[in-house]
């Protein structure tokens, strides 16, 4: 006999009824208990494993939307040093055929502002270096600018100057549009940089045509001046000496014509001398039958 019933053996029958009942049903609360501890238990780590599986897709997600923002701001960052580059080979151009300094500090302090767009885009060591490799040629413009501005020599020299001159004028207009530069001085900058376009072209056509002289290709000299001529004829360009110049192509055309003219003549005339010195003995017997005759 257990010790419940031992205990219980000296109750009435009564007694000992109703003590086993109680003592059955609170057997059963127990299990009842545990059942429902296990359970809960079961539930809670269900959350849990929810929780962790729903936060891992989140972060996972964040990761992935970080990494998207982070590469469009790379292409970002890349496209604006791309434009960066393609301005300071405008900035090469002007300071060889042009070396306006007021020109080239605004176009490099614009420079300076899109290094900055991309160093906020891209914050690397490298762009920082960039950064301040274009401020300190900015401070240093007028040190590095030429003497004497050039002229182009050839066509792809010539194409080059108008393509540059004509995108600086297009980044002109946007300065003043957004109030980076008062209308009086882009206004400047972009006659002058018209008249740089067609005068440059002069120019180079005249440096051709006097080495096809000094060479003595009158004629390939005379179409270059032609060139010339014909283009400061052409523009819509004003030019303060535009007259001048006109004139001083067209004496320079004459000079040709009328030497190749005297050249023909000379030719010519050489060239009776030769014929006449390569006949002799029939211009004696045809003197001396003159002679018997009379």
């Amino acid at each position: 006999m257990d010790k419940f019933a031992q205990t219980i053996a000296f109750f009435p029958p009564r007694g000992q009824d109703f003590l086993k009942n109680k003592f059955l049903t609170a057997k059963l609360k127990n299990v009842r208990f545990c059942d429902r501890g296990i359970i809960m238990l079961f539930v809670v780590l269900g959350f849990i494993l929810f929780f962790l599986l729903v936060s891992g897709l989140w972060f996972s997600k964040q990761i992935l939307h970080r990494e998207e923002l982070a590469k469009k701001a790379r292409s970002k960052a890349r496209t604006v040093k791309q434009q960066i580059t393609d301005i300071e080979d405008i900035c090469t151009t002007l300071n060889m055929y042009d070396a306006n300094v007021s020109l080239l500090t605004t176009i490099y302090s614009h420079i300076i502002s899109l290094m900055q767009k991309v160093i906020s885009l891209e914050n690397t060591q490298e762009n920082h270096i960039l950064l301040e490799h274009y401020e300190n040629k900015k401070n240093k413009l007028a040190e590095t600018l030429p003497i004497k501005v050039g002229v182009p020599e050839n066509d792809h020299q010539i194409s080059i100057l108008k393509r540059h001159t004509g995108k600086a004028i297009t980044y002109l207009k946007g300065f003043i549009a957004q109030g980076l530069l008062n209308e009086y001085e882009g206004s400047e900058h972009i006659t002058r940089l018209r008249r740089l376009k067609v005068q440059s072209e002069v120019d180079a056509f005249l440096l051709q045509g006097n080495k096809c002289e000094q060479k003595y290709d009158k004629i390939t000299a005379a179409s270059y001046y032609k060139h010339a001529k014909e283009l400061l004829l052409s523009t819509d360009v004003n030019f303060d000496n535009q007259t001048e110049q006109i004139k001083s192509i067209s004496k320079k055309i004459s000079k040709i014509f009328n030497s190749e003219e005297e050249e023909k003549k000379r030719e010519k005339e050489k060239r009776l001398e030769r014929e006449e010195n390569s006949h002799p003995l029939t211009t004696v017997k045809k003197t001396e039958g003159n002679d018997g005759n009379e």
